[in-house]
C-alpha cells in the first residue's frame, strides 16, 4: 500500500516536471517569437526608409547594400521555415540587420554630405542677401535635420529633398551657377578665404547688378 502510494507520488512529480518544462519551452518559444516579430517589424522599417531615400532624393544603394537587403529577406524566411522562429537562426536575422544598420548609415552619410555640404556652406555666407531671409533659414535647417536617420519618420527625407531643391532656387534667383565663378567667391567668403584675386570681372559685374556693393567688405589679413 505504501509502496503503491510513493510509486504515485513519484509519477506525479514527474508529470508536474514535464508540466514545468513544457510552460518553460512555451514562454521561451513565445520570448523567441516576440524577438523576431521586433526584428522583422525594424527590417521593414529600414527597407522602406531605403527605398523612400531612393524615391524622394535619389539616393543610390550600393550593389553591396542590396546584397544585404536580399540577404536580409532570405535569412527572415530561413528564420521560420520550420513553421516557428527559431532561436539560432534569429542570432543570424538580428546579425543581418545590424551589418545592413551600419551598412546604410556609412553610405548615407557619405552621400548626404555631397549633397549638403557646398549647399549649406553658401546658403550660410548669403543667407543676408537672399530675398526672403527667413525662407533661407528654414531651408537650411531642413537641409540640416535630413542629416539623421530616422526610421519612425519619412519627413526628414522628404524635408531634405524640398531643402536641396529650394537651395538651388535661392541660387538661380541670385544667377548663381554651381559650378561658375561667383559660387566659387561665394565659397571662399563662406571660408573665410577670399581674396581680392577672386574679384574677377563676372563676380563683379554680379555684384553690381544684384546690388550687392554694400553687402561685401575689405579688410586686411592677419
Amino acid at each position: 500500500m505504501l509502496v503503491d502510494e510513493l510509486r504515485k507520488a513519484v509519477g506525479d512529480m514527474e508529470e508536474i516536471r514535464d508540466l514545468e518544462q513544457d510552460s518553460q519551452d512555451s514562454q521561451r518559444q513565445s520570448r523567441i517569437d516576440r524577438l523576431y516579430v521586433a526584428e522583422v517589424n525594424d527590417n521593414h522599417k529600414i527597407v522602406h526608409r531605403i527605398e523612400n531615400s531612393r524615391k524622394f532624393i535619389t539616393f543610390i544603394p550600393s550593389s553591396s547594400l542590396k546584397k544585404q537587403v536580399l540577404q536580409l529577406l532570405e535569412d527572415s524566411n530561413r528564420c521560420v521555415e520550420s513553421g516557428f522562429a527559431q532561436e539560432t537562426r534569429l542570432k543570424t536575422l538580428q546579425k543581418s540587420t545590424k551589418n545592413i544598420r551600419e551598412q546604410f548609415a556609412n553610405e548615407w552619410n557619405t552621400f548626404y554630405y555631397k549633397i549638403s555640404s557646398r549647399r549649406l556652406h553658401i546658403l550660410t555666407a548669403i543667407k543676408e542677401i537672399t530675398l526672403d531671409k527667413e525662407k533661407t533659414g528654414y531651408t537650411i535647417n531642413k537641409i540640416k535635420n535630413g542629416a539623421i536617420i530616422s526610421y519612425e519618420d519619412d519627413n526628414r527625407v522628404k524635408l531634405l529633398a524640398e531643402g536641396i531643391s529650394e537651395a538651388d532656387d535661392i541660387f538661380d534667383q541670385l544667377g548663381i551657377e554651381k559650378e561658375g565663378e561667383i559660387m566659387v567667391f561665394l565659397d571662399n567668403v563662406a571660408g573665410g578665404s577670399a581674396t581680392l584675386s577672386d574679384l574677377t570681372d563676372a563676380v563683379i559685374k554680379w555684384i553690381e547688378e544684384k546690388e550687392l556693393s554694400d553687402k561685401f567688405f575689405v579688410k586686411f589679413g592677419s
